[in-house]
């Protein structure tokens, strides 16, 4: 499609005149329009205040009448100057997929049956600004497999993100009045016909050649250098990002559109690349590596916790099947070492150790209760048992002053309020210069036969034969 100076409509502004108009756009970053026009000062003072929120359409008739969109966004900048004929503002204006790269969010996908595309669309429809998108994946979707974590990202760059997992770039669609998202190259019907006769030059794309052969996702497909000579084209037709086109009998995409008002047409330069060639280096998450993020404990099983995110989610996922280990100061092959596990409910440390979020791991727990004195030391248990160390004795609690054994330099002390049982399958030994036995009621000992009761008035000894006294 041709475009004349005089078929262009730009709608949402008032201008007087077009003067000039470029339009740049390339795989994974948004459209830009660049405009210049008169216009009455006054109005657009007015207008100035809510330029950014106002949706700016640029449109052209075609020979048969139909309007064709070609742009949609919204304004980022906007300038004027003033001369003695008129008013010239100038603008640069993005699509409307510039929306979901405004606002940073955080949220956390741990359903690992959940597809990529269910996860892109869930990110762009809870976006803070209300603002929907349509995602289209034009890559066989599939599981995300391991923990993903949207940390600081916008949804524009959390998309990218994602999509560079398939290898493949973003596409927006830059017609479109709400934000749309391409993963992979758009879809399309047939192809558009280059005139063999238009202006060209080759270039090789020798470091996409190199980025193909690193990257795993495309092991087992054969391309050759030629795959990778891209060609720039300069034409009066106009044809969007990644529109398929054939050129000489050679089928090619659109990898990046460059447009401008010259001459009263507006002129376009394309350059074109084979399919294979358009590929997207696999991008980590910078923000997450040596960050650590307070979580929730849900369930525990083994060595592993379920955690809620309370920094990022605002609920937890019920369907969540992500188990994240718990690291232990010490362990061995043979099972030993040091096993104690949080319980649901209390609050731990996530660590993120790489660029990776699904390298993630828990370090520790949170205390919930921290003793005053912070010189001790205590391991507690959730039944209420304590092992409690101060700077002078050694405190083991079964139950909170009921049954304990208080260990310090002044001996041990054992008070419960049940009883005490001591068994030994050879003998019990007590030695020491003085031993004291108190009792209120009775003291009693036995040995076979043999019984002593020692009670508050009376002693009470029973055997067959007792000796008193004697060498």
């Amino acid at each position: 499609m041709k475009i004349i100076h005089q078929c262009l409509q730009v709608k949402g502004i008032k201008l007087k005149r077009l003067q000039e108009m470029s339009i740049h756009h390339r795989p994974n970053c948004h459209a830009f329009v660049k405009l210049a026009a008169e216009v009455d000062k006054e109005e657009m003072l007015r207008f100035m205040p809510q330029s950014a929120e106002t949706l700016v359409t640029i449109a052209a008739a075609g020979v048969d009448g139909r309007e064709k969109t070609l742009f949609c966004g919204y304004i980022l900048r906007i300038h004027m100057e003033e001369t003695a004929e008129y008013c010239l503002a100038k603008m640069l204006l993005a699509d409307t997929s510039y929306l979901l790269d405004l606002q940073k969010e955080r949220k956390s996908f741990q359903d690992l049956t959940q597809t990529y595309g269910a996860i892109l669309r869930a990110a762009c429809q809870q976006n803070g600004m209300d603002t929907k998108a349509e995602i289209r994946m034009n890559v066989p979707d599939k599981a995300i497999g391991e923990f993903v974590l949207q940390l600081d990202e916008t949804d524009w760059q959390f998309a990218r993100r994602m999509a560079s997992r398939f290898g493949v770039p973003v596409f927006t669609d830059c017609a479109a009045e709400k934000p749309g998202l391409s993963i992979g190259l758009p879809t399309q019907a047939k192809e558009e016909k280059i005139p063999a006769w238009v202006e060209t030059s080759r270039r090789y794309q020798e470091a996409r050649w190199q980025l193909w052969q690193e990257n795993s996702l495309v092991a087992g497909r054969q391309p050759i250098a030629e795959d990778f000579v891209s060609l720039r084209v300069e034409t009066d037709n106009y044809l969007p990002l990644g529109t398929a086109v054939s050129w000489k009998g050679k089928s090619y995409r659109i990898a990046a559109v460059s447009g401008r008002l010259l001459d009263g047409m507006l002129h376009m330069r394309y350059r074109l690349a084979r399919e294979k060639s358009l590929l997207a280096a696999r991008q980590k998450n910078p923000t997450c590596a040596g960050m650590v993020l307070t979580g929730q404990v849900k369930d525990v099983r083994q060595d592993k916790v379920k955690v809620h995110f309370l920094e990022v989610d605002a609920a937890y996922e019920e369907a969540a099947n992500k188990w994240f280990p718990y690291a232990t100061t010490y362990s061995s092959s043979d099972g030993s070492g040091w096993y104690v596990m949080p319980s649901e409910g209390d609050y731990v440390r996530v660590f993120f150790p790489t660029q990776e979020e699904k390298d993630a791991f828990c370090i520790s727990t949170i205390n919930a209760a921290p003793p005053a004195n912070t010189r001790n030391k205590t391991l507690r248990a959730p039944g209420g048992k304590e092992l409690l160390l101060t700077d002078n004795s050694v405190h083991l609690i079964t139950k909170h002053q009921d049954t304990f054994i208080d260990m310090s330099g002044s001996g041990i002390h054992i008070v419960t309020a049940n009883k005490i049982k001591v068994t030994a399958d050879k003998y019990v030994i007590l030695e020491g210069n003085k031993i004291e036995m108190l009792a209120k009621d009775k003291i009693s000992l036995k040995a076979g036969d043999v019984q002593l009761d020692i009670l508050p008035k009376d002693i009470k000894l029973l055997a067959e034969n007792v000796i008193m006294g004697g060498d």
